[in-house]
C-alpha cells in the first residue's frame, strides 16, 4: 500500500519562496513619510554607505547632536528587526521602483508608531518579528517616524526633496 500524500524524494519538496519579497505596490504611490522609511530602510540595509548616506540626509536637516540621536533610533529599530525577524526580511534594491510585502510592513509600522495607532503599529511589527521583539521595533519605530516627520518638514521648508522614483509603467 503506498501512501499518496507523502513525499517520494526530497527533491520533491517545493523550493523555499522569498516569502514577504512579492511587489505589491509602487514606491511613487506612497506618501512622502513611508517613502521616506522605505528610502533609508533600503539604504541602510545596504551597508556602510548606505549608512553613510542615511547618516549625511539627517545631519544636512538636524544639529550634529540629534541627526546622531535620530541615526542611533534607527540603528536601533534596524537591530530589533534583525534580532527578532521570524523569517529573513526581504528588501527591494535602493533604486527599485516597486516595493514588497516586507518593505510595505515596515514602513507601515512606522506609520502607525509615529501616528501614535500603537495596535497597528504592533500588528505591523508581527507580520515581521516574534512577538518578544515586537513591542520594543514599536517603539523605536515611533521615534524613527516622528524623526522622518521633522527630516520631510525640514524638506518642504528648504525645498529640498527625496529622491524621485520613476513613475510605474506596469503594476506587478
Amino acid at each position: 500500500m503506498s501512501i499518496a500524500w507523502t513525499l517520494k524524494e526530497p527533491d520533491d519538496r517545493p523550493a523555499p519562496t522569498n516569502r514577504g519579497g512579492a511587489p505589491v505596490g509602487h514606491v511613487a504611490e506612497l506618501p512622502p513619510l513611508e517613502r521616506a522609511a522605505l528610502l533609508y530602510f533600503r539604504q541602510w540595509r545596504n551597508g556602510p554607505n548606505g549608512r553613510e548616506a542615511v547618516a549625511h540626509a539627517f545631519s544636512q536637516v538636524f544639529t550634529p547632536t540629534r541627526a546622531v540621536q535620530e541615526v542611533n533610533t534607527l540603528a536601533a529599530l534596524m537591530a530589533y528587526l534583525s534580532v527578532g525577524q521570524r523569517r529573513p526580511i526581504m528588501g527591494h534594491c535602493t533604486g527599485c521602483a516597486c516595493f514588497g510585502g516586507d518593505e510595505s510592513a515596515f514602513v507601515n509600522l512606522v506609520a502607525a508608531a509615529a501616528a501614535d495607532d500603537k495596535e497597528d503599529a504592533m500588528a505591523f511589527a508581527l507580520t515581521l518579528m516574534r512577538p518578544d521583539a515586537a513591542w520594543q521595533a514599536v517603539m523605536a519605530a515611533k521615534d524613527f517616524g516622528l524623526a522622518l516627520l521633522g527630516l520631510n518638514r525640514s524638506f518642504v521648508a528648504t525645498e529640498m526633496a527625496l529622491p524621485a522614483w520613476p513613475a510605474p509603467k506596469t503594476r506587478h
